[in-house]
């Protein structure tokens, strides 16, 4: 069974949102600068239907959801909760992050939003420069370069010159969403070790065995700092587990079925 809907958040965006599957409600916070069209979600999604209630949404200023302006860390949360009370299970909902995705979710749930358990796929946080790279990806939002500002973004990640040329027409295609990324760095630099410690639901933490040395890092903060939490280092690539073995680590974890 799939539906859909819009839900109207606090200051008047609407916020696009679809459900589908069958079983306990798991909502999944998509990453920077993707709607639910651009997702590395989808295939995801797809295969935990089989298990979940999964709920998508399109963040504020992507996809079919409106605003322009960009958005602040405490709306996004809002919205997140705007969505969950529309579609969701309330305090029983199950919340998935992917990137920072799993940002968003960490710094709603330290922020005291009520939710059955999290988990989180290498959650960025503690960015090095964050308030330069800001300043240097607003100003090239404001003048307009919008695929410059994304290709920017893709090398501060770092990502090698040559593969940030071979993701040239994703970078085009995430170009409109560019006035985002802000606050997705923004959300990474709210998840300090005190706002960490604030998160008192059952929380995994997911790290790829190929990823490199920063986003494992991100992983050890939140089992360091989340006394909730547990950790788990899968086979997989560069920031990336395949969706079989993701869909399971997650049904298990919410299960409380040993791995």
């Amino acid at each position: 069974m799939s539906e859909s809907g819009i839900a109207e958040s606090t200051d008047g965006i609407s916020l696009a949102w679809s459900r589908s599957g069958t079983g306990p409600t798991l909502v999944m916070i998509d990453p920077i600068l993707v709607d639910r069209a651009l997702s590395p979600n989808n295939t995801l999604a797809e295969r935990l239907t089989s298990q979940f209630t999964v709920i998508r949404y399109d963040r504020r200023g992507k996809g079919d959801s409106t605003g322009n302006d960009a958005p602040t860390p405490d709306r996004e949360v809002e919205d997140l909760q705007v969505v969950i009370d529309a579609a969701g299970n309330g305090p029983e909902t199950i919340v998935y992050g992917f990137s920072s995705g799993g940002s968003l979710a960490l710094y709603a749930a330290c922020q005291g939003m009520s939710m059955k358990c999290l988990i989180v796929m290498e959650p960025p946080s503690e960015l090095a420069g964050t308030e330069e790279f800001i300043a240097e990806i607003e100003k090239l939002v404001g003048h307009g370069r919008n695929a410059e500002a994304v290709r920017r973004f893709f090398h501060y990640q770092g990502m090698p010159a040559e593969v940030v040329e071979q993701m040239a027409p994703f970078a085009e295609a995430c170009a409109p969403y560019a006035h985002t990324i802000s606050n997705d760095l923004r959300i990474a630099d709210e998840l300090t070790p005190g706002a960490l410690s604030r998160v008192g639901i059952p929380t995994l933490a997911i790290v790829s065995k190929a990823s490199p040395p920063p986003l494992h890092r991100f992983v050890d903060r939140v089992a360091e700092h989340v006394t909730t939490s547990e950790s788990i280092e899968l086979k997989g690539d560069w920031h990336g587990v395949s969706d079989e073995l993701l869909a399971q680590t997650i049904a298990e974890f919410v299960s409380c079925e040993p791995r």
